[in-house]
């Protein structure tokens, strides 16, 4: 277990429950994350662009929000209680490479907007596309980054960096 998950347990073990929001959660890596974040005892808001997945109707300590933040947006009251994001959303096939990009940056911008006040931390995942048509069957984190994935990859993390440093209004979408 990494350092999240160690300090995830510890603070269940003291009774501590941190509300959670997972986006992207019915993914593959993020369906986990949920049902292992409310095993332990967290309130977990689970949010994704589909319906409930049927895993997650029965769960305790769970919230499902069916929303796409790229196309509507969050606000910052709409997460108020939340301490801890895993934003794992990510649109990974059936678009451009042009519009998979702006799809996610408008997503992850809007997120760090909404966030800003209010959450204590926020772990983000990215995907395999920063690497471009890479044509490999497996990919590592050491791969090189190409292409137009690399140029806007460069570009979100400076726009990203600024919002966090200033905690303002920014935005790339005016």
């Amino acid at each position: 277990a990494g350092p999240i998950h160690s300090q995830i347990s510890s603070n269940s073990e003291k009774g501590i429950t941190v509300t959670v929001l997972v986006t992207g959660a019915a993914g593959f890596l993020s369906s986990q994350l949920v049902e292992k974040l409310a095993a332990l005892g967290h309130s977990v808001m689970a949010m994704g662009r589909c319906p409930i997945p049927e895993q997650f109707k029965s769960m305790k300590n769970l919230m499902w929000v069916e929303k796409d933040i790229a196309v509507d947006g969050i606000e910052s009251d709409e997460i108020a209680s939340v301490d801890t994001v895993f934003h794992l959303a990510a649109v990974t096939s059936g678009i451009d490479e042009w519009k998979y990009l702006l799809s996610n940056e408008a997503t992850t911008v809007r997120l760090l907007q909404a966030c800003a006040k209010h959450t204590k931390k926020f772990i983000f995942a990215s995907s395999q596309m920063v690497y471009g048509d890479a044509n490999h069957t497996a990919v590592s984190e050491n791969f090189p980054l190409q292409g137009l994935a690399l140029a806007l990859s460069l570009i979100h993390i400076r726009r990203c960096r600024r919002l966090l440093t200033c905690r303002s209004r920014w935005s790339p979408y005016h």
